[in-house]
């Protein structure tokens, strides 16, 4: 008989598990059983794969060896970190205990790699997004959220305009409404595992989307709810209101000209350093990283808003004093922005709090500093000021990880709350009489001990060969094989006492931390405020510091279309290289630049296109002194890769990223090309090249640099109006045309044998 009620609790639980299977199919379903997290049938096998743990098999009733791995309970976020490297998403379905006793279990998350909010799992100097997009009327919604902070945002624009939010966004997870967008956006999705294609996802509910510009954005923003709703159940994220913004407001860079430019990574290892980023980045905090890595991402193409960014930095470097104290003030700050998320979600730990309320203890320092800037961006009310520091102390006066106090459950300080010190008090006087009691049956015994289990409670304990010695009140509890193990009323008395009193202080302490997560969750909007304001503050001090240490200008501003530079700089290459050559910029609209191998073209290019990107981010440049426009696009090709995956050739990668160039470049636009067309014979690519260039000069009018060892286009395009060439020699830039390679010098110094560059040298002769 019982082995039928086994068998059939099996199969009871096999049944539910495949049920919730067929309900989340698109997951890793990891099912709770004890202490354990359990995976049956193809999901066993997956994950014993991935995480390298044991694959069991297992006779369920009607289910003969069905695949089973599994992982502890308290493991499992190690594990949850592997699955999610692999693109897997995961539902984990946890057990409750009913009022009756018996065992419920349902799925409480579904973790993917757009909606996760714990830090752990998240790089400290990104944001994690889940994107979404949709399409009516031939524009393109688009929105996206940061469950770990909060952030909502959502806009509409052309296909290419979306196209290249999507590339600079690199959200973790996309949905799509259909698969036909996984054609139109295959070229801006790094990996299609991390697609959903979600239809009944995108209604017009829970954003109300009205007939304006951003429908189709609201729209878009609506599934990302939806998806949110569907996967994170009681742990739903609370978003802050939406945040609309137009593209157009925003420098546009095509995907070619952001890798180009390395501005977040390099391209020959990805990595960051040497990069951008990595120059400018002197943040102290998550949160500042983060938004400067949003600033490189996103320049600006309103003046009003650079302006306003640069008197900021200027309000920094114009006062030393300020500088320190900014520094001060952001040394040790934990990351408050993810952690208001866990707040919202109520899965923050005491240590989080414990750590936010030390970094919440700086308002008082903030107030101060904030005023110094005053102006709308840092306008931080008195109440919400009063509000965080009343709740830093509350945090602070709450909880203990200093003391080497014994806690019952939650290290919640002593003094904190009366009634538990009254009860920790009690129980202390019980251990104390446990003590004596102890002491005094050594008396008789001094062999005896009074030791605890989980599964025994309080017992004394004896050698085996005392068995005899014990007292005849008492009763045995357990024997083995070295000792006896045994109770009497006394101590069954103090045992109930102590543990009776343990469950209460265990309940308050409980009780204390859950209304404590209640209250915070009205402060989430405040928090996330406060955060934000560090976080900009963070940015201007890390450019301030920046401008300082490389001795970057201040750059002027100009509606005319003037972009000139006095020793000008690449400020990551001089960061890296010794004996950096600066040069002067003079303005142009349209140059050629000739000169040998290796003499600096490409430098000088790249060197121009991140000085116009850091105007545009309000930061200040490298040189002596600056006068720029600013630009709508700005576009950098340099030699392009074949694309095999289309079947095309290195000449027409090259054409197509041509011609998007002059399809999209304005008369405000900055278009710089390095080395163009080479991919065919030299008649037909300086015939095209001409060609290209005098459709910038008469018909596009866009600011353009050409660097080029076509040194016969500089000749034939040196009478064109406004139209300027230069030679390249020992990285000096003057006015001229190169007629030099140096081919044969950079082939010795790459290793080429003599001998094969002396034929060359003959060759070229004839």
């Amino acid at each position: 008989m019982d082995e039928a009620k086994k068998n059939l609790s099996k199969n009871t639980t096999i049944e539910h598990y495949l049920a919730l299977k067929k309900e989340y199919n698109d997951c890793l379903l990891l099912y709770r059983i004890g202490d354990f997290y359990e995976a049956f049938f193809d999901d066993a096998v997956l994950f014993s794969k991935i995480c390298d743990i044991t694959l069991t098999k297992r006779k369920y009733s009607a289910y003969d060896n069905v695949a089973l791995s599994g992982v502890p309970k308290k493991s499992l976020e190690i594990y949850l970190k592997k699955l999610l490297n692999a693109n897997i998403k995961v539902a984990r379905c946890e057990q409750f205990k009913k009022p009756d006793g018996s065992i419920e279990r349902r799925v409480v998350r579904v973790y993917t790699k757009g909606t996760l909010f714990e830090g752990e799992f998240l790089d400290n100097d990104k944001n994690s997004y889940l994107l979404s997009v949709f399409k009516l009327n031939e524009k393109f919604g688009l929105s996206f959220c940061d469950c770990s902070t909060g952030s909502f945002f959502l806009t509409c624009g052309e296909k290419k305009e979306v196209e290249r939010e999507i590339f600079k966004i690199s959200p973790s997870e996309i949905l799509f409404p259909s698969q036909e967008f996984l054609f139109e956006f295959t070229d801006v999705i790094e990996d299609i595992k991390n697609v959903t294609i979600c239809p009944e996802l995108f209604t017009n509910s829970p954003f109300e989307p009205n007939d304006g510009f951003f429908k189709a954005g609201y729209i878009s923003a609506n599934a990302i709810f939806n998806y949110l709703s569907k996967n994170q159940k009681e742990f739903l994220p609370r978003p802050e209101n939406i945040q609309k913004y137009t593209i157009s407001d925003f420098l546009s860079l095509d995907i070619n000209t952001r890798k180009n430019l390395e501005l977040l990574r390099m391209r020959s290892d990805l990595k960051k350093e040497g990069s951008l980023f990595w120059l400018l980045d002197n943040t102290k905090t998550p949160m500042g990283r983060r938004l400067l890595r949003e600033y490189i991402n996103s320049p600006l193409y309103v003046e009003d808003k650079i302006l306003k960014r640069r008197g900021y930095i200027e309000t920094i470097l114009e006062n030393s004093t300020l500088l320190c104290k900014i520094e001060n003030f952001l040394e040790d700050f934990c990351d408050i922005l993810r952690l208001s998320s866990k707040i919202a979600n109520k899965t923050i730990s005491p240590k989080e709090f414990y750590e936010m309320g030390f970094s919440l203890k700086k308002v008082k320092e903030a107030k101060d500093i904030f005023l110094k800037f005053g102006g709308e961006e840092f306008s931080f009310d008195e109440e919400n000021f009063k509000l965080l520091c009343d709740f830093s102390d509350i945090l602070l006066r709450t909880f203990d990880f200093e003391s080497d106090f014994d806690f019952e459950t939650l290290p919640v300080k002593c003094g904190a709350n009366a009634k538990l010190d009254l009860l920790r008090a009690q129980l202390q006087d019980l251990k104390t009489e446990l003590s004596a009691f102890e002491s005094a049956q050594k008396t008789i015994n001094p062999d005896v001990k009074i030791k605890s289990s989980a599964a025994l409670g309080y017992f004394f304990e004896i050698p085996i060969n005392q068995i005899q010695n014990i007292p005849q009140d008492a009763f045995i509890k357990q024997k083995m094989a070295t000792s006896v193990r045994f109770s009497n009323s006394k101590l069954t008395e103090l045992e109930e006492k102590i543990y009776s009193l343990r469950q209460a202080i265990s309940d308050l302490e409980k009780d204390i931390f859950k209304k404590l997560k209640e209250y915070s969750q009205e402060l989430t909007s405040n928090i996330r405020q406060f955060a934000n304001l560090c976080a900009r503050l963070d940015v201007y001090h890390s450019l301030a510091k920046c401008a300082i240490e490389n001795n970057f200008c201040m750059p002027k501003i100009n509606t005319k279309g003037v972009f000139e530079l006095k020793e000008a700089r690449h400020p990551c290459v001089e960061k890296i290289c010794k004996n950096f050559c600066s040069n002067d910029t003079k303005n142009f609209d349209f140059a050629v630049i000739t000169g040998a191998n290796m003499s600096g073209k490409s430098t000088y290019l790249k060197q121009n296109a991140i000085i116009a990107i850091l105007n545009q981010m309000g930061a200040y440049v490298p040189a002596l002194s600056a006068n720029l426009t600013l630009f709508d696009k700005i576009f950098f090709h340099s030699s392009a890769f074949d694309n095999f995956k289309q079947g095309e050739s290195t000449f027409m990668a090259e054409m197509k990223m041509l011609a998007m160039t002059l399809e999209n470049a304005t008369n405000k636009s900055f278009i710089l090309l390095d080395e163009p067309i080479k991919g065919t014979n030299n008649l037909d690519s300086l015939s095209l090249l001409r060609a290209i260039c005098e459709y910038i000069d008469e018909e596009l009018g866009a600011k353009t640099v050409i660097a080029t060892h076509y040194y016969e286009l500089a000749r034939k395009m040196e009478n064109k109006a406004e139209l300027m060439c230069f030679e390249v020699e020992k990285r000096k830039i003057k006015s001229g045309i190169s007629l030099s390679s140096n081919a044969y010098e950079v082939a010795h110094s790459a290793g080429i044998k003599q001998s094969i560059i002396d034929r060359a040298k003959g060759y070229s002769k004839d």
